[in-house]
């Protein structure tokens, strides 16, 4: 019962929310989503010259293949970061990195927003391309957000 409770409705918790004829999906299944479906199989593991508590809450992967590393930064605060970053280690020439951003598509800079019946994408991800002129570049984190960076190895 926990487990069908967490995922549907659930007292509005659950990560995919029902009424009689219509549903919409939450944030949190997006994210979920996300991680499930771009996460490789080998963590890798991340250096900063920061405290690990400031700013960007990141995670690396490796796919199993070995051809590509994702990152996922999640940033929780209310304005957007930027940081270097360098995949000099996976290939030293630029390209084009798939980028897929989970966010409020509405800007609105509040932290508990959510999907509902009569807005039921306001938060969903979006997919885009990054052009990368080499392997070191400063990417620009939006503010509350879960952006995934997917780095071709070559």
């Amino acid at each position: 019962i926990a487990n069908r409770s967490n995922l549907a409705n659930s007292f509005c918790s659950g990560i995919i929310q029902t009424d009689n004829h219509r549903l919409y999906k939450t944030p949190t299944y997006y994210a979920q989503q996300l991680y499930a479906t771009l996460a490789g199989n080998r963590p890798l593991r991340l250096e900063s010259e920061l405290p690990p508590n400031v700013g960007l809450d990141l995670d690396a992967t490796l796919s199993a293949r070995g051809d590509a590393v994702v990152l996922f930064a999640v940033n929780p605060g209310p304005e957007p970061i930027r940081r270097p970053l360098d995949f000099s280690a996976f290939g030293h020439r630029g390209q084009s990195l798939e980028v897929w951003t989970l966010t409020d598509r509405r800007h609105a800079g509040e932290p508990d927003v959510t999907n509902s019946l009569a807005d039921p994408e306001r938060v969903t991800p979006a997919r885009s391309v990054f052009r990368a002129d080499g392997p070191r570049f400063d990417y620009q984190f939006p503010a509350l957000s879960l952006t995934v960076l997917r780095w071709k190895v070559r």
